[in-house]
């Protein structure tokens, strides 16, 4: 099954689940939800102590340092559960259906289908700029959330088998020297490389023909990006479509042999946004690790140790955009993107011969 197959059905079990779910509820819990969104700070941490912990269902690789970062601020402990693509919708499915609510108290994602239907069904609450003081307006999704962490897509590759020579643009990966040793992050796991690859369909100096060239070279398909960084950094492929900064720079770290370059026309980020749960088990606790993180101090945490872009400008350690970056939250037709992603994935596939 497909990833746009995987995300209708997944659509579909969350709705009938909520359903079933309400008649048993959590009013409580979701009553204590609202109440702390409008909690001052001071209240807030009081509440928020009270509770002792807060659970976070995080996509970030290094999530556990903003999470120590508010825990030694707040004294008060984060579990963090890192779960993307499949497996964090598999653990909603799960969730809803023991308890009726989601299992963490604050949520993030790059993908705005699976997080717009939470907000519709009662599980999560879609927060506006105007939620947290001084959060910048260019940072929110429209009927979703504020966004937490831009990562910025780059390609990498193996300095010890290509040589001197250095790839440095999309048309560099169709060199014969990485025939049979490119390998792609699977698009079907990932909304990141999904949308990378619709970028690169959709730009009309690329394309589909450029697609058809990828799959020529023989690719070795990656289950992730994770994955396929460290197999990067052993050699057992010479570059890497895609991956983020921070993977790729914990390669390079561990004296791995690689290097990698942001991609110009088009130049891929992702968004993701951060949005705390509806009748959660610590709704105190998940409302102010949500305000921390959308914090100006709790981006530069986030996004520094990431290696990520924030919305605010000028904090230090965190990734200048690079120019003519998109798709931007704050773009008219940001969530329109998902539609066209899910649209073009089928064609993704059968061009590069993956996800079959």
């Amino acid at each position: 099954m497909n990833r746009a197959s995987k995300l209708g059905t997944w659509v579909a079990a969350v709705a009938l689940l909520s359903l079933t779910a309400a008649g048993c509820g959590s009013s409580d819990a979701a009553d204590s939800g609202s109440a702390a969104q409008k909690l001052s700070t001071k209240e807030l941490v009081k509440k928020a102590k009270g509770e002792g912990k807060a659970v976070w269902y995080a996509g970030g690789v290094r999530a556990q340092d903003a999470a120590a970062a508010f825990e030694k601020k707040y004294g008060i402990k984060v579990r963090v559960e890192r779960l993307s693509g499949g497996a964090l919708s598999q653990r909603v499915q799960g969730d809803v259906k023991s308890t009726g609510h989601l299992g963490a108290d604050v949520i993030d994602n790059a993908n705005m289908d699976l997080l717009s239907e939470l907000v519709e069904q009662g599980l999560a609450r879609h927060l506006t700029a105007k939620d947290v003081p001084g959060y910048p307006v260019a940072g929110e999704v429209k009927g979703v959330g504020n966004t937490c962490r831009i990562s910025v897509a780059v390609i990498g590759y193996n300095t010890e088998l290509l040589g001197k020579w250095r790839p440095k643009t999309w048309r560099d990966l169709l060199d014969p020297r990485l025939k049979g040793k490119l390998m792609v992050s699977d698009p079907n796991d990932s909304d990141a490389w999904a949308t990378l690859w619709s970028q690169v369909l959709r730009t009309p100096a690329l394309g589909r023909d450029y697609l058809k060239s990828v799959a020529a070279q023989g690719i070795q398909p990656v289950a992730s990006s994770l994955v396929g960084a460290e197999q990067l950094g052993a050699g057992q492929g010479a570059a890497l479509v895609a991956a983020t900064t921070s993977l790729l720079e914990d390669q390079q770290k561990a004296k791995a042999p690689v290097g990698f370059f942001v991609p110009k026309d088009p130049s891929p980020v992702v968004p993701t946004v951060c949005m705390p749960a509806i009748g959660s088990a610590h709704p105190y606790a998940g409302e102010l690790l949500e305000r921390y993180l959308l914090s100006k101090e709790g981006q530069e945490v986030l996004n520094s140790t990431e290696r990520a872009a924030s919305v605010y400008t000028g904090l230090k350690g965190t990734l200048a955009l690079p120019p003519n970056a998109a798709p931007m939250p704050h773009d008219k037709d940001f969530t329109a993107q998902t539609a066209r992603v899910r649209k073009d994935l089928p064609e993704i596939n059968k061009l590069l011969g993956v996800g079959q």
